[in-house]
């Protein structure tokens, strides 16, 4: 069966087609367990960089540079060798809860109370979206996925532009705290969220395909990719619905 595209760049169909499984395939029962294995993990790394920026505010800056680029550089390396990934998954998610339990801390300092609340909302977000393609509420069609990866490219678009325009001293309304920067981030969030149907379906069809026993690891890591995007997004908007009020 063919694997349908997505937009997360780490669930291409190209990884789960055109390869000879190996004596253990990969099925839904062992991404799912892998998947949590990377999300207990990133939590654990997240505490301890919560508790170090609390203890030295002054750490924080650190913390998510060392997680962010090691996080990326890891992301890259399993995106061009997708059976590396039971051996860069776990560090990976290790570095994104470093750098996502700082960046946390300190807004949690400012708005008591938005870190939890985002954890909360992202996985009610996540057994929702789950809920949803298994009662066949939402369906991974081709359309559909038309739409989410041409929406996911143009969010991406526009986050370099800005990232280039911010050193350039130019300021993008989509980034901001005002009405457009809400609205933009609603629109990411909902977007995120989305892609978490792609990457659903893609799981489904990696199993069915019988994929190498490795492709869990790889399939959850991407998985992973699109509930860290969908927490800082749900954390940006948290905190612009905090300063307004």
């Amino acid at each position: 069966m063919s694997i349908g595209s997505s937009s997360n760049p780490f669930m291409k169909e190209s990884y789960f087609e055109n390869i000879s499984a190996d004596n253990q395939s990969m099925t839904v029962e062992g991404t799912i367990s892998k998947t949590l294995i990377l999300i207990f993990s990133a939590i654990f790394a997240a505490s301890f960089s919560w508790k170090l920026v609390l203890d030295n505010p002054a750490s924080m800056n650190s913390l998510v540079t060392i997680g962010g680029i090691s996080g990326l550089c890891l992301a890259l390396i399993t995106a061009f060798r997708p059976n590396l990934s039971p051996y860069t998954a776990v560090p990976y998610s290790l570095a994104e809860g470093v750098a996502l339990g700082a960046i946390s801390a300190i807004l949690n300092r400012i708005y008591p109370g938005i870190a939890l609340n985002a954890v909360l909302i992202t996985f009610s977000v996540l057994l929702i979206m789950l809920a949803l393609f298994r009662t066949g509420v939402i369906q991974a069609t081709e359309r559909f996925r038309s739409v989410v990866i041409t929406a996911t490219i143009g969010i991406a678009f526009a986050s370099l532009l800005s990232f280039a325009l911010y050193f350039m001293g130019i300021g993008m309304h989509l980034y901001s705290t005002g009405i457009y920067g809400l609205l933009f981030c609603v629109f990411v969030c909902i977007i995120a969220a989305l892609n978490l149907i792609i990457d659903f379906d893609v799981i489904i069809r990696g199993a069915e395909s019988n994929s190498p026993k490795y492709m869990e690891w790889f399939a959850s890591f991407g998985l992973m990719v699109t509930l860290v995007w969908l927490y800082i997004e749900i954390l940006r908007l948290l905190s612009i619905l905090s300063r307004k009020r």
